[in-house]
């Protein structure tokens, strides 16, 4: 076996599986480390996260119907911020390494006057680089809530706030359980 000549070189003997498998091999140790906790990868990517932007997409066709995406924006932040989470403006979320934004969206199909049909998704998007380039950044969801898919009638669109406080809920919920593995982890190596 090899040693690789430098820590920005993985070992060439085992070939290209080399980098991959140990990384595979390092979360996999991780995550047992983790055992008998309620933790997913894409909750650890929660870990000290710095904050996030609130953004909130919707149809402006949905106003009419009582439906408004800063309404929807407005609900949420104040849960972020009750749950120990920071909400950025535009102008700190720029300056903000990874620059976190919580994506929620709404999409609707209106077919009738009576009936939107909707689905509804909450997902955190950060800036990541690829494993394989680490000079080619991207936007990408590291956690996302389940997509929740109905219908209602016209009248109650406004109803469809309590799927998405659910959804935020969950977020938070991951958040905490990411935050607290990894502190009850750092206070255990400090003896």
């Amino acid at each position: 076996m090899q040693v690789a000549s430098s820590p920005n070189q993985p070992c060439r003997s085992l070939g290209r599986l080399t980098s991959p498998w140990l990384v595979c091999s390092l979360v996999f140790f991780f995550v047992h480390s983790l055992a008998g906790q309620d933790i997913t990868l894409d909750t650890l990517s929660l870990y000290d996260l710095p904050g996030v932007l609130v953004v909130v997409e919707s149809p402006k066709s949905a106003e009419r119907d009582g439906l408004f995406a800063d309404s929807i924006r407005l609900t949420i932040e104040p849960m972020l911020r009750d749950a120990g989470i920071r909400v950025f403006t535009e102008d700190e979320w720029q300056v903000t390494i990874g620059n976190p934004l919580l994506l929620v969206s709404v999409d609707l199909i209106h077919p009738s006057n009576f009936i939107y049909l909707y689905n509804v998704e909450v997902e955190l998007q950060q800036l990541v680089v690829l494993a394989r380039d680490s000079t080619i950044p991207a936007f990408s969801a590291t956690w996302s809530a389940s997509d929740i898919t109905g219908s209602l009638r016209s009248e109650n669109l406004r109803s469809l706030r309590v799927h998405v406080i659910v959804q935020v809920n969950q977020f938070i919920s991951s958040h905490a359980v990411a935050n607290r593995m990894r502190r009850q982890q750092w206070l255990r190596r400090r003896g």
